[in-house]
């Protein structure tokens, strides 16, 4: 009787994890189709300027929704919770998100004018990342309600509409307008804006959101949210340091040169991002359950998992420099130097994400976010050590250890705080 329920439930993940992995494949293939083109028509130095801009959004987009997209996704599996009690959560996220962007917009004016921390990335652009990143987040939150509702195909349309939108309008700009940089900025900028209004329509839609303004459910959402802040903040300094260091230290065309590399070896997201979106549903219905024997298949599978990642890594650390010549072209073929350290790198974060449920299940957020400032501050400092002996080789090199040392850390305290037979017997 077990191994049917067994059998019917991996069934179950099956049929989902098909879905989101075509979906994901299809949104990540997009950016992958922009290297020829962007690579073509700009230089590494350019090409930099555009990584440079992506790591304003992504940091100001974790900043900006305080965490309460988990908080929302989270809320769902709550106890008797009423369909509309939901729906005002969901709209007071988004109020949330609304506040701090605002708050977002006036602190980079001010940064901007008082140091140079952006660099020399013009104002506009700067309160364009901040926006991009705030819209960036009121489509996560939509992912986020239909992951949990298990709509699993209007998740993949409107991640597959982003990357469309994203590449359509970031061709026309650059290829046919020829605006360079400035044109995939501002085709990521219009792609953000657009998918924040349709995501905004397809959950009203739904009925999932309303937007009354409820402080008792804002302070219920920033208590789940707000100890995720260092989370987020060092999730952004593990993401991106390396390539704000690179273009502080080096310059922008050894940035250029890395973001490609980062890029063809983020291959391997495509994959983890469409089995986490999957697995972590199921995985939480199955810890509610407390089910000893899906448990220990639950530890036989993951173990699996990792082995046969470990191989498929190892393969394409020995293939990647011949695909980027392919891909990219002669000007970047120094980008082999590093891959493998950051094919490595990406394969620590897909083992992190089997794992991180467990945590977030038993709402240990706090430990969460200590262990990620750990590893992100572990990431700055042997960046800064390597750096200006060993160049992009020793940043890559120190982004693998960083994130190989978080991988480990979540383990450890993954099994602490939902005690699983990793090693024969749960405790």
């Amino acid at each position: 009787m077990k191994l049917e329920i067994l059998f019917k439930e991996l069934q179950k993940l099956r049929s989902t994890l098909s879905i989101y992995l075509a979906s994901s494949m299809l949104n990540t293939a997009i950016p992958f189709l922009l290297i020829p083109v962007l690579t073509r028509y700009l230089s590494p130095s350019e090409y930099g300027v555009v990584g440079f801009f992506m790591i304003i959004v992504t940091g100001f987009s974790m900043i900006s929704a305080l965490g309460v997209e988990g908080a929302a996704t989270r809320k769902y599996y709550d106890q008797n919770l009423t369909k509309t009690e939901l729906a005002d959560f969901i709209g007071s996220c988004v109020w949330i998100i609304i506040m701090t962007c605002l708050a977002l917009l006036t602190v980079a004016y001010v940064v901007n004018k008082n140091t140079d921390l952006f660099q020399t990335l013009d104002l506009i652009w700067i309160l364009a990342a901040v926006f991009s990143g705030s819209c960036g987040m009121v489509m996560q939150l939509a992912l986020g309600q239909a992951q949990v509702r298990e709509r699993a195909l209007l998740f993949a349309l409107i991640q597959l509409a982003a990357g469309l939108s994203n590449l359509g309008i970031s061709l026309a700009l650059v290829v046919s307008l020829r605006l360079e940089a400035e044109g995939r900025i501002l085709g990521i900028l219009i792609s953000f804006v657009l998918m924040s209004g349709i995501s905004l329509l397809i959950m009203i839609r739904n009925g999932w959101i309303r937007m009354s303004f409820r402080a008792d459910l804002i302070r219920e959402a920033l208590q789940f949210g707000i100890p995720l802040i260092p989370h987020s903040i060092a999730l952004f300094v593990l993401a991106m340091a390396d390539r704000y260091l690179i273009s502080s230290f080096l310059d922008f065309e050894k940035l250029g040169i890395y973001v490609l590399a980062m890029q063809l070896a983020a291959v391997f997201s495509i994959f983890f991002n469409a089995f986490h979106n999957a697995f972590t549903p199921w995985l939480f219905s199955q810890l509610k359950n407390n089910d000893p024997f899906i448990k220990e298949n639950i530890v036989i599978f993951t173990y699996s998992y990792y082995i046969l990642f470990l191989l498929v890594g190892i393969l394409a650390s020995y293939i990647a420099p011949s695909v980027i010549v392919l891909v990219a072209g002669d000007e970047y073929v120094s980008a082999s130097t590093i891959i493998s350290w950051l094919i490595f790198s990406q394969i620590f974060t897909g083992y992190y994400l089997m794992l991180v449920g467990y945590i977030l299940y038993e709402k240990k957020t706090r430990l969460l976010s200590a262990i990620t400032v750990f590893s992100a501050a572990l990431n700055i400092f042997l960046i800064l050590v390597l750096i200006d002996e060993y160049g992009l080789k020793g940043v890559a090199l120190a982004s693998m250890v960083a994130m190989g040392v978080r991988f480990v850390l979540v383990w450890l305290a993954s099994a602490k705080v939902h005690p699983m037979p990793w090693f024969g017997t749960s405790t």
